[in-house]
């Protein structure tokens, strides 16, 4: 699937035409993959959420929302599901402890909430 923002891979793609036929060659690769833009320092959003043995809110819904980049600061594995009260049984992602989870596209707008075993650590999230 190609990634839906394609002038941004096209105009990376005409800067690295003309510096470095490698890195033009990797570009279009992760475009033709459903590769997302990386956000702009002006556009991301970093927040930290304490970890919980019960279900918490990670995001509240974005319909603008680009893309989420979740590391789970933790020695206990992160339950993540799209929608509201995520549980050991009833969740979307499972991320690793010291794990990172990048959605995939298509993005999902709605609410993120997040479980732990144990609580111990934060989810270190950036949004854009």
């Amino acid at each position: 699937m190609p990634y839906d923002g394609c002038d941004f891979c096209c105009n990376l793609e005409s800067k690295a035409l003309s510096t470095n036929t490698y890195r033009l060659t990797v570009l279009l690769a992760l475009c033709a993959m459903g590769a997302q833009a990386q956000p702009s320092e002006a556009a991301a959003v970093t927040s930290s959420v304490a970890s919980s043995a019960t279900s918490v809110n990670l995001l509240a819904p974005n319909a603008a929302r680009k893309g989420v980049t979740i590391f789970n600061d933790s020695t206990q594995v992160l339950k993540i599901k799209y929608g509201a009260t995520a549980s050991s049984t009833d969740f979307t992602y499972s991320i690793a402890a010291a794990g990172v989870f990048n959605m995939p596209t298509p993005i999902y707008g709605g609410i993120i909430d997040g479980i732990w075993a144990v609580a111990n650590g934060f989810a270190r999230i950036t949004e854009w």
